[in-house]
């Protein structure tokens, strides 16, 4: 995570990445279809142990994509935080914000089908 917000703070603001516009839409399709790889690989080596046996696929899909919605959401706090400390509106509109949580969705959804694809 800290290599997450290190490559955020210095390689997007000081390089001026965030106002290349077309970066936004992909990098959160990415971390949406990321997030919920990483929800996966955690309850994949957790379930066993430790009791997280979510069996319904459906259920399992769901706290995949919410746990994706959880970060998606935390990210955009981050942002609103920071935003008075860069040179940059990193959160420009309510429109940008929402639209970068449904990118985060999409791609958790991606994850899911692909996941079920797989497994089915």
């Amino acid at each position: 995570m800290v290599v997450v917000f290190a490559e955020d703070t210095f390689v997007n603001n000081w390089f001026g990445f965030y106002e290349w516009s077309g970066l936004d839409i992909p990098m959160h399709l990415i971390g949406g279809f990321v997030t919920a790889w990483s929800v996966a690989r955690f309850h994949s080596r957790w379930q066993p142990k430790r009791g997280l046996g979510i069996k319904p696929a459906l259920a399992l899909y769901v706290w995949f994509i919410g746990i994706t919605a959880i970060i998606g959401i935390l990210w955009e706090v981050y942002e609103f935080l920071l935003d008075p400390y860069v040179a940059m509106a990193m959160q420009p509109s309510v429109r940008d914000t929402v639209g970068d949580l449904v990118n985060d969705l999409v791609g958790s959804v991606v994850f899911c089908l692909v996941y079920w694809k797989k497994k089915g």
